[in-house]
C-alpha cells in the first residue's frame, strides 16, 4: 500500500501546477485532470490509505522529535550531569545517571520520592541528580531556596534529611516551618532566611529554569535517564526497566 502511495506522489511531482513540464508523464492538461480523478476515486474506494499515510507521517515526526531531543540532551550534558550545584544521591561515580527536575509542592514528585530511593538502593551503579525546579508558586520557591542553602553551606546528608521532611509534609511551607525542618536535619546555617535570599542560591534556581526551558521541560516530575526524557510520574517497574535497558547500551 505504501509503495502505491509513493508512486502516486511521484506521478504528481512529475508535473507542475499549471500544466505539463519537460519531464511530465502527461502530454495534455486533460490527461493530468483524468489522473487526478483516478487518484480521488482510488482514495474513496480505499479510505484506509489515508489512515496509513497519517500514521506514517506521525511516525516520521516522532522520529524527528526524538532525534532533536537526543541532540539537545547531548549538547546540555555537562549542565545536566556535571554541574557543581546539584544534590547527588546514590553512587557519585555511577554509570547510569538519573536527573530529576522537581518541585516540593508537586503531588507526583512526592509519590515518586520513595520509588526513586528504592531504585537507588537496589541499583549500585545509579547516580541520582536533583534539579530544583520550583514552578508551583512562592512556597515551592521557598522550599527550593532552603534546600539549596543547606546543600551549599551544610552537606549532602543535611539536604537529604530536609528533602525527606519536605516531601512528606503536606502543610503550608513558610520560613518557620523551613527553619524547624532545617534544624531537625542538622543544619548549622545561622540565618537560613538570609541565605535563602542570597544571589548564589537564586542564581542556581534561575540556571535550572533556563536549562528546563531549553529541554522543553514544563512540569514536574521530569526525569532524564541518560538520553531519554520521561515527563510525569513513573512507576518503579517502569523505572527499573529503563535502567536495565540503559545498562545494556553502556
Amino acid at each position: 500500500m505504501m509503495t502505491l502511495i509513493s508512486t502516486l506522489f511521484a506521478f504528481q511531482a512529475s508535473f507542475s501546477q499549471d500544466g505539463p513540464t519537460e519531464n511530465s508523464f502527461f502530454e495534455t492538461k486533460e490527461e493530468k485532470e483524468l489522473f487526478h480523478i483516478e487518484i480521488q476515486r482510488f482514495i474513496l474506494e480505499n479510505p484506509a490509505i489515508i489512515i496509513e499515510a497519517i500514521q506514517l507521517y506521525q511516525k516520521n515526526k516522532e522520529k524527528e522529535a526524538i532525534a532533536k531531543e537526543v541532540q539537545i540532551l547531548n549538547d546540555k550534558s555537562a549542565e545536566l550531569f556535571q554541574d557543581k550545584h546539584s544534590f547527588i544521591g546514590g553512587n557519585n561515580d555511577g554509570k547510569i545517571k538519573i536527573v530529576e527536575f522537581m518541585d516540593y509542592k508537586c503531588g507526583y514528585c512526592k509519590k515518586n520520592h520513595s520509588i526513586i530511593w528504592s531504585i537507588i538502593n537496589e541499583n549500585s551503579d545509579v547516580k541520582y541528580i536533583v534539579k530544583e525546579f520550583p514552578i508551583l508558586g512562592p512556597q515551592s520557591t521557598m522550599a527550593a531556596q532552603a534546600l539549596l542553602s543547606v546543600l551549599l553551606y551544610d552537606s549532602n546528608k543535611t539536604y537529604k534529611s530536609l528533602s525527606d521532611h519536605l516531601i512528606s509534609y503536606s502543610g503550608p511551607i513558610n520560613i518557620k516551618t523551613l527553619k524547624t525542618f532545617a534544624e531537625l536535619s542538622g543544619s548549622k546555617i545561622p540565618d537560613l532566611e538570609a541565605t535563602m535570599k542570597s544571589e548564589k542560591v537564586n542564581l542556581i534556581i534561575t540556571k535550572n529554569a533556563s536549562l528546563a526551558k531549553k529541554l522543553r521541560i514544563e512540569g514536574t516530575p521530569t526525569f532524564i535517564i541518560e538520553d531519554q526524557i520521561i515527563r510525569g510520574f513513573i512507576s518503579k517497574n517502569q523505572m527499573q526497566e529503563l535502567i536495565e535497558l540503559t545498562r545494556k547500551k553502556l
